[in-house]
C-alpha cells in the first residue's frame, strides 16, 4: 500500500471516529471512560424533580439547570445514556426541561452536556433516586 493511500485511509478513519462521539459517550469523557474534565463552575447547577422519582415506565422527570451560557444548547443524560433529549438555556443561562423516562429503582446520575464545537462535553451532574 502506498503512503498516500495509507494517509488517506487514516484520515477517513479519524474523521469517522470524531463524528461518532454521541452525547452518551461525551457524558463519559468522549471515550466511554469517566469524565476527566474539571468540575463544573460553582455557579452551574442541575436538579431533578421530583426526587425521588417514581420508578417505572413513562415517568415524568423535570431537569432544571442554571449557570449555563446564555442561549446555550444543553443535552441531558441519565447514567451516560442519551435518553432524555435536549433544550436551550434562556438568556440568563437557565432551563427547565420535562421528559418521560423509564427508570429502575435505585440511585441515578443525570448529566448536563454542552456543545463545544461539534462535540458534546460534560458540564455538571446531579444524583437522584427512583423508588
Amino acid at each position: 500500500m502506498s503512503l498516500t493511500k495509507f494517509v488517506a485511509i487514516a484520515a477517513i478513519l479519524l474523521a469517522v471516529a470524531a463524528l461518532s462521539v454521541t452525547p452518551s459517550l461525551a457524558a463519559k469523557g468522549g471515550n466511554g471512560k469517566a469524565p476527566k474534565s474539571d468540575p463544573a463552575p460553582s455557579s452551574m447547577s442541575l436538579t431533578v424533580s421530583p426526587n425521588p422519582v417514581d420508578a417505572g415506565v413513562n415517568t415524568a422527570v423535570t431537569f432544571r439547570g442554571s449557570g449555563f451560557g446564555a442561549n446555550e444548547d444543553v443535552w441531558v443524560t441519565i447514567g451516560g445514556v442519551a435518553c432524555c433529549g435536549g433544550t436551550t438555556a434562556d438568556s440568563s443561562g437557565s432551563f427547565a426541561y420535562t421528559t418521560y423516562v423509564e427508570l429502575d429503582p435505585g440511585t441515578h446520575t443525570a448529566s448536563a452536556l454542552v456543545r463545544q464545537g461539534s462535540s458534546w462535553v460534560w458540564a455538571v451532574n446531579s444524583t437522584f433516586s427512583a423508588q
